[in-house]
C-alpha cells in the first residue's frame, strides 16, 4: 500500500509499505486492455496479484521521477524507458509491442475507408495529447502528413491520453478520433465506432518499451518481463491489434 497526495498538479507518492504477493504496473493507455486481460494469466501461474496503474506515458514517467513505487513501467514508447534508464531508475529494456493507430467515427458519421474523412465536413477531430501520449505524437505526424495539422486546428480536441481520447468519440462529442487499433478492435467498443487503420507510412513506428524500475520488486518484475515475452502472451498481444518486434537471438 502507498500514500498519493498532489502538490502543484504533480502526484506525488509518499511512502508505501510491502510488495507481499503483489506486483505494480505502470501501463501506457492503450495497452491497459489488454493487459487487463493477460494479467491473470500470470497471477494464475505466480499466485502474484497485478496492481495496474495507467495513464498517458508522460503522465507515468513524471510520477516514477516523483517516487511512485512502480516495479515495472510499460510505455507507448521509447524514450522515455530510455531516459530512466540514463537516469539509473530503470534497466533491462525491452520493446514488448508495436503500436497502431486508427482513424474511429461515431455511427452517424460515415465509415472513415480512408483519410478523405479528414477532409469532409465534421465538427471535431480528437486526439491524444501529443506532448504526453506517444499516440498522439503519432496522430499529429498523420495529420501533419497529409497537410492537415494547420487547416484542423480550429477542429482538434486534445484528449488527455488515449482512453481519454476514446472515451469522447464514444459518447459522441466528437465526431472523428485517432485511437488505437486495440480499442477500435475490442468487443466492447466495436458497436460504438468505426475504424480506417492507418497505414504505417504515415507515421514513425510506435515503439512500445518496458522497463524494470530498479527500486521496485525486481525479481518478481523480471518474471512479469520474460512473461511477455512467452510465445502464447506474445500471440494474444497480436490478436489484440499490436505488431510484434523480433526478439534478440
Amino acid at each position: 500500500m502507498f500514500i498519493k497526495c498532489v502538490i502543484g498538479g504533480i502526484l506525488l507518492f509518499i511512502g508505501f509499505v510491502g510488495h507481499t504477493n503483489q506486483l505494480y504496473v505502470a501501463v501506457a493507455s492503450n495497452f491497459y486492455s489488454t493487459l487487463q486481460q493477460i494479467s491473470s494469466e500470470f497471477t494464475a501461474s505466480t499466485g502474484l496479484k497485478v496492481v495496474i496503474t495507467t495513464h498517458s506515458t508522460g503522465t507515468l514517467y513524471a510520477q516514477i521521477l516523483h517516487g511512485a513505487p512502480y516495479d515495472i513501467f510499460l510505455a507507448a514508447d521509447q524514450k522515455r524507458p530510455d531516459e530512466l534508464v540514463k537516469k539509473g531508475i530503470g534497466e533491462s529494456k525491452f520493446t514488448y509491442a508495436l503500436g497502431r493507430i486508427a482513424l474511429g467515427s461515431i455511427e452517424s458519421f460515415p465509415e472513415p475507408t480512408t483519410e478523405d474523412s479528414l477532409k469532409k465536413s465534421f465538427r471535431y477531430l480528437a486526439i491524444p495529447n501529443p506532448e504526453l501520449a506517444p499516440y498522439g505524437h503519432a496522430a499529429r505526424q498523420v495529420l501533419t502528413t497529409l497537410n492537415l495539422w494547420q487547416p484542423l486546428q480550429k477542429k482538434i480536441v486534445m484528449g488527455e491520453n488515449v482512453g481519454h481520447t476514446f472515451s469522447l468519440l464514444a459518447t459522441g462529442n466528437v465526431d472523428l478520433g485517432f485511437i488505437s487499433l486495440a480499442q477500435a478492435l475490442s468487443r466492447t467498443n466495436r458497436t460504438n465506432t468505426w475504424f480506417w487503420k492507418v497505414p504505417l507510412a504515415l507515421h514513425d513506428p510506435i515503439r512500445q518499451d518496458a522497463v524494470i524500475l530498479n527500486k521496485g520488486n525486481m525479481e518478481d518484475a523480471k518474471r512479469f518481463a520474460a512473461f511477455l515475452k512467452s510465445p502464447d502472451v506474445r500471440s494474444k498481444i497480436r490478436q489484440f491489434g499490436y505488431d510484434l518486434p523480433e526478439l534478440p537471438r
